[in-house]
């Protein structure tokens, strides 16, 4: 209907190139992740064209290194920026948001997690912006004068006393923002959650904030999203609609959990990355070198499935999700094991490194003998 068209029409638009991006700069960017992550041919072809698109959706299926490419991309991004210009990288959880902070970090990326604390795995509590606050001197002074003001007013009827509170508390809410917003300076990229990206401190130094205005406000260019099959739209919109920015990557999997709703409305079901994904125009691809290492399809042949790809394989997948690049190379399965999710969700477009087989070996007779009991109707 109206609606479809709607999403078709942008979707036609946020594909096209990157505003100001021309080929000299698309080149460094690729350079750039290329010479710091070793990825393979289907996650070059993804970091091409993420660096290249106002819009890219990258398809991740289980153990194909949907963080790792972001981190990639990410990288490649990060060397467009000038100074006041950063990289945000959300994901819908706290736990995701942490894993795509530990990635750019073991690549050298000077990266800072937006968040509680109580809510960031311990190895990174370092890394947020509550613990640099910490280290401000003029945001420390600024608190201790308010916590001081604000116990000379609790128990007294002195009202210039309580002004003095009151005006104490505002001049430290204000000089927290003023930190935050020279502690982000120093970053190469910013990490929060989708809901996170809205924080006060985020909004601060972007210049959206009423109480503040920095002199060099920060902008937000290159956003990119994980685990967006598995977000809320409303939640995916947030740092969308908070950056302003000119690229958007998103990262997910439609075949994996969707978004958690409570309503019954079905609408809500669907995420942005799979509507986009499935009314995009298909990609220009990018065809890379050919892999260092070669992978497998051959447990494809042992799994008779109904939905396995009939003709040419992968036409079913590719025509269902036809705006979105493929991860196509997975690292965390045995391929006997690998061979039922490729078939039954990925129409065969899912294959194994042949070194994997030698490095697992002895399940290959376990999975099969499973899976002719799946076939048989057994339990």
């Amino acid at each position: 209907g109206e609606e479809n068209n709607r999403v078709k029409e942008g979707s036609r638009f946020m594909s096209k190139p990157v505003e100001n991006m021309n080929k000299e700069k698309a080149k460094l960017a690729y350079s750039t992740a290329q010479s710091k992550f070793p990825l393979n041919n289907s996650q070059l072809s993804a970091v091409a064209l993420s660096l290249s698109r106002k819009l890219t959706t990258i398809i991740g299926p289980p153990g194909t290194g949907k963080t790792f490419t972001g981190c990639a991309v990410a990288s490649g991004f990060n060397s467009l920026c000038s100074d006041t210009e950063k990289v945000l990288c959300c994901a819908y959880s706290n736990v995701g948001a942490d894993n795509f902070a530990r990635g750019l970090k073991n690549r050298g990326l000077r990266v800072l997690r937006i968040g509680r604390a109580t809510a960031v795995g311990d190895d990174l509590v370092e890394d947020t912006l509550e613990f640099y606050l910490r280290k401000d001197r003029k945001w420390m002074e600024a608190m201790e004068e308010a916590k001081r003001a604000t116990k000379n007013a609790k128990n007294s009827r002195d009202s210039n006393l309580k002004t003095l509170a009151t005006s104490a508390v505002k001049s430290a809410d204000a000089e927290k923002m003023k930190a935050s917003a020279r502690i982000m300076l120093d970053f190469d990229v910013v990490v929060s959650t989708c809901i996170g990206a809205a924080d006060a401190a985020i909004l601060t130094a972007i210049g959206k904030a009423e109480n503040y205005k920095p002199d060099s406000p920060l902008t937000f260019p290159y956003l990119i999203i994980d685990e967006a099959c598995q977000s809320l739209e409303a939640a995916t919109l947030v740092p969308l609609t908070t950056t302003r920015c000119k690229s958007v990557v998103l990262l997910g999997d439609p075949m994996q959990l969707p978004p958690t709703v409570l309503s019954s409305s079905p609408s809500l079901e669907t995420s942005l990355m799979e509507r986009l994904t499935r009314s995009m125009p298909a990609p220009v691809m990018v065809t890379a070198k050919k892999d260092s290492e070669d992978s497998t399809n051959t447990y494809l042949k042992t799994v008779n499935l109904s939905n396995a790809s009939k003709g040419k394989q992968g036409a079913k997948y590719i025509s269902a999700n036809a705006g979105g690049v493929l991860l196509k190379l997975q690292y965390r399965m045995h391929p006997s094991i690998a061979a039922y999710p490729s078939a039954q969700f990925y129409d065969g477009l899912l294959a194994t490194p042949e070194a994997l087989i030698a490095e697992r070996e002895g399940g290959a007779d376990v999975v099969d003998a499973v899976l002719k009991k799946i076939e048989g109707g057994g339990e």
